[in-house]
């Protein structure tokens, strides 16, 4: 792109930022599905208010059926929270589709 007149600026919004987006959102998909898993073990070990800490009262009081509804409800919203990043990175970087 330099070779052809660009500036350093338009070198990097329109090659450098486009070639590097796929990549960094698949680092914010991975990251969040850290981030999610993190936050629910913390609730379970801390019996802090959330779906964590349901889970872990349930178990508690042998509360068998919630335990399991507790882990679908994370199960389900952690594979929506990935569907909706997964539109978005395909919103964002059309020219890399999932394969």
């Amino acid at each position: 792109a330099r070779a052809i007149g660009a500036k350093r600026g338009q070198v990097v919004t329109s090659v450098v930022l486009p070639s590097a987006l796929p990549e960094i959102l698949v680092g914010v998909r991975l990251a969040f599905g850290i981030a999610y898993s993190s936050v629910v073990a913390a609730e379970t070990v801390n019996g802090l208010p959330g779906i964590g800490g349901l889970i872990r009262d349930a178990q508690r009081y042998n509360q068998s059926d919630t335990v399991v509804l507790g882990l679908f409800a994370i199960g389900i919203s952690g594979l929506l929270i990935d569907a909706g990043l997964r539109v978005l990175s395909d919103r964002l970087a059309p020219w890399r589709r999932h394969a």
